[in-house]
């Protein structure tokens, strides 16, 4: 095992004290390939917050997968520790004010994020609200990416299960896009934004039932290790590979999986300034995913769409053959991608992370979007030398989940339909989309 991280696991593999209570190998079947995947627990992070935090729960299971084992145990180990550490924070830091007596420069507005419409909010029983301006709210500190001022950030939109003191503050739920543990601030850096700007493309291209361009077979296994090469050729699935870079230029791939002769949809995506990263990345997720649908075939999976709540849920969906056309426009074009041909990014992708973080943040600037920064690294995790940060980019279109959870604000969707040439009154897709 590799010394540096078994040194991580001395310090935090305990089943009773840890911040990791184990570790597993997930067992795969005889119709899978070969992968590795790693299963966690970690440690429930309310215990040591303020006693009213204590009613809230979490899935506290982690998973990573890889093409060697001590990869996928520091994928599921990174992930463990970056969602425990989400879910902290110190109440005495955060700062209540209304937005409408702050210095315009000095903070993140809430309506600068992609959230609902006036209509949503007017409907019986929606479940959020929009900001009040005029109501004393909780706000963090985040850094800005683009010119490093400290900036005054909505707290719920940066921490997990935050206490929320007036409704207005309940604007979307809590995800984990962006949130990224690594060695180093600019590792984590990289590791958020390319989060961010992968769950946008996807989220844009389901909004427009629009199929990202094609990547051929053969182009994907000639920019492949030979190890990936052998997932790309396992010939137990129907295998798309799609391009779904954006106006940001930062590429981005989807990888989605259909066994033979068995329900399900299995998908993986990915962005980086490398493509063969990305694409590696979104081919082993598609896997893990897979793997994923395997284990619910084991169990009850008939779901309607009412009943969809949770991400598992949608992949649980999916397991019905009878939504699978839903779907099906994801894989269905036939437009070809040039991204390994046009390798826009060649400038920068064998950079340091520092250099790509920056790269990102400019391309991202350059169509008008904002990047920021939160440090959610409390200081059992930096003791550890590891940082775990927020990567927020208001402006961009987020990731849902669950049903009648759709964000209908067409800002970000319709400067996309622009960019693809596409008819600017498009409806945004409402239908429950396939990703994990």
């Amino acid at each position: 095992m590799d010394a540096s991280l078994r040194k991580i696991l001395d310090k935090v593999l305990d089943v009773d004290f840890g911040i990791i209570r184990f570790v597993k190998e997930a067992p795969l079947s005889s119709d899978e390939p070969e992968i590795f995947i790693a299963v966690t627990e970690f440690q429930n992070p309310f215990i040591i917050s303020s006693s009213d935090r204590e009613k809230y729960t979490m899935e506290r299971k982690s998973a990573g997968a890889a093409l060697d084992r001590e990869t996928a145990i520091w994928s599921a180990v990174g992930e463990g520790l970056e969602r425990y550490a989400g879910a902290i924070y110190d109440e005495d830091t955060v700062i209540w004010e209304k937005s409408s007596e702050l210095v315009p420069e000095a903070y993140v507005h809430p309506d600068d994020f992609i959230l609902f419409t006036k209509e949503q909010y007017a409907t019986t029983d929606f479940k959020y609200n929009a900001h009040n301006p005029k109501i004393k709210v909780g706000w963090t500190s985040a850094n800005s990416l683009n010119n490093h001022n400290e900036v005054l950030m909505p707290a719920s939109l940066a921490y997990f299960a935050y206490k929320y003191e007036d409704k207005s503050e309940y604007l979307t739920d809590s995800y984990s896009t962006g949130l990224a543990c690594g060695p180093t601030k600019e590792w984590a850096i990289c590791g958020g934004l390319n989060e961010v700007i992968e769950r946008d493309a996807y989220s844009l291209h389901w909004a427009a039932r629009l199929s990202p361009k094609k990547i051929p077979l053969e182009t994907a296994i000639k920019h492949s290790s030979p190890e990936l090469k052998k997932l790309l050729e396992f010939d137990g699935v129907d295998l798309f590979i799609g391009d779904m870079t954006t106006d940001i230029g930062i590429p981005a791939i989807i990888t989605i999986a259909r066994q033979h002769g068995k329900p399900g949809i299995a998908l993986g995506a990915s962005s980086n300034v490398a493509p063969e990263k990305a694409l590696e990345k979104a081919v082993i997720e598609c896997f893990h995913t897979l793997n994923w649908c395997q284990e619910m075939r084991h169990r009850p999976t008939a779901i309607e769409e009412t009943e969809v709540k949770q991400f598992a849920d949608h992949v649980k969906y999916y397991l019905n053959e009878e939504n699978e056309e839903t779907a099906s426009f994801l894989w269905s074009g036939n437009e070809l991608s040039t991204l390994f041909e046009d390798d826009a990014t060649s400038c920068v992708k064998n950079s340091g992370h520092k250099e790509q973080s920056e790269y990102m943040v400019n391309k991202l600037f350059e169509q008008g979007y904002a990047s920021y920064l939160v440090d959610n690294t409390p200081n059992d995790i930096k003791e550890l030398g590891l940082c775990v940060i927020k990567a927020i980019v208001p402006g961009l279109q987020p990731m849902w989940c669950g049903y009648n959870r759709v964000p209908l604000d067409r800002r970000r969707f319709e400067s996309f339909l622009t960019y693809k040439g596409m008819d600017a009154n498009t409806p945004i897709n409402t239908n429950i989309h396939p990703f994990p």
